[in-house]
């Protein structure tokens, strides 16, 4: 319970921070933003101000994501939202500068291995002038999708073998095991740096602790 209130509280103020970076950009461009949010949900928006936004795109790879994402949904209006099929390393239909902004968050993470995640990268930024980038800090000592403490420091196979059960995942097999862990790949504050050369980069902290980034650019 006390780990959901702070993951509350994280969301509510990384909400409020977009909010005013949104707005920021909408005052740059002097109309409302056509964004696109790729791997999200429209429940997520709950948490944002949306008065500058015109349209909202939220691609995912496919229709079971996306009838997933509905089931979450809470509607806001017809022609605010879309939901799409897309690959965020390869948005192929997508021109250059298509939206006014890019927006993911706790997608990064699960792209696959650097060549993918350099792809999702680059895409991010071919596809809009500005972006937002959000993932779970790979030096925070509670790994965020099996919240255990520790276990993604430690080698593959040993995070195989420790890993706690989901409980979608009763009683997983060797494979399915493997699976789940390869699709967390978390990264460092180094490596964000790295990614995003020239970009903002917001830490969020707990107890001291890096939680979180959220890298941030603009056109300027």
């Amino acid at each position: 319970m006390l780990i959901d209130q702070n993951v509350n509280t994280f969301r509510k103020k990384r909400g409020e921070r977009l909010s005013r970076w949104l707005d920021a950009r909408a005052e740059e461009l002097g109309r409302p933003l056509n964004i696109i949010d790729v791997g999200g949900r429209e429940l997520y928006w709950d948490n944002v101000e949306l008065k500058n936004v015109a349209k909202i795109d939220i691609f995912n790879l496919s229709n079971d994501e996306l009838d997933y994402a509905s089931e979450e949904t809470t509607p806001k209006g017809e022609t605010q939202f879309r939901s799409l099929i897309g690959n965020g390393c390869a948005l192929t239909d997508i021109t250059d500068g298509a939206y006014d902004v890019y927006h993911s968050n706790s997608v990064i993470e699960h792209v696959g291995d650097w060549c993918n995640v350099e792809r999702f990268v680059n895409e991010a930024r071919r596809v809009a002038p500005a972006g937002w980038m959000q993932t779970p800090a790979w030096e925070f000592p509670i790994e965020p999708h099996l919240r255990q403490p520790f276990i993604h420091w430690f080698s593959r196979p040993l995070q195989r073998k420790f890993m706690r059960k989901p409980e979608w995942m009763p009683n997983p097999s060797v494979s399915e095991r493997r699976t789940y862990i390869e699709d967390i790949n978390l990264l460092s504050r180094v490596e964000m740096i790295a990614l995003f050369p020239g970009a903002d980069l917001w830490t969020e902290r707990f107890f001291g602790f890096p939680k979180s980034y959220v890298s941030s650019w603009t056109a300027a």
